[in-house]
């Protein structure tokens, strides 16, 4: 279950899948889906990792909360 606290990063903040999972309150698996979905959106890193920014992770929060 999502946490229910408004997410506090900064829109600019970048955050692996683990941290981002974290601050969402959620599992690995379920982050995928909301990405399959298009709740959210990854970017990746120079070093071939993915990341997510912190208004993405704002978004997701808005967009599944009111589900």
């Amino acid at each position: 279950m999502m946490t229910s606290e408004y997410p506090n990063v900064g829109d600019r903040d970048m955050f692996p899948v683990m941290k981002a999972c974290k601050v969402l309150g959620i599992c690995r698996t379920t982050l995928g889906k909301y990405e399959r979905l298009g709740f959210i959106n990854s970017t990746v890193r120079q070093d071939g990792r993915k990341v997510f920014q912190g208004r993405e992770i704002k978004r997701c929060f808005s967009s599944v909360s009111n589900l």
